[in-house]
């Protein structure tokens, strides 16, 4: 997995924490207790999980692809980057 390996080559083991999937409470659980919600879709058209974040209080760093623009707006309620970047 490139992520993972990007994690350990940075040193990064003690702050970075992949929780894998979660419904329901869990999943709402998960969001309360986040700093940031960051999704790095290539494409979507209108990703629910980022109205799930924003409703729990997170700030979203999104790709400016498909419908993410439409939804986090840059510098107000989360920050957008170039899709690959």
């Amino acid at each position: 997995n490139k992520v993972l390996a990007l994690v350990e080559k940075y040193n990064l083991s003690d702050k970075v924490i992949f929780k894998g999937k979660k419904f329901g409470d869990d999943l709402i659980n998960e969001y309360q207790n986040a700093d940031c919600f960051i999704i790095t879709s290539d494409y979507d058209n209108f990703p629910n999980v980022v109205l799930e974040a924003m409703a729990c209080g997170l700030p979203v760093v999104g790709t400016k692809v498909g419908g993410i623009p439409a939804q986090v707006t840059h510098n107000h309620n989360g920050l957008l980057v170039e899709s690959r970047n």
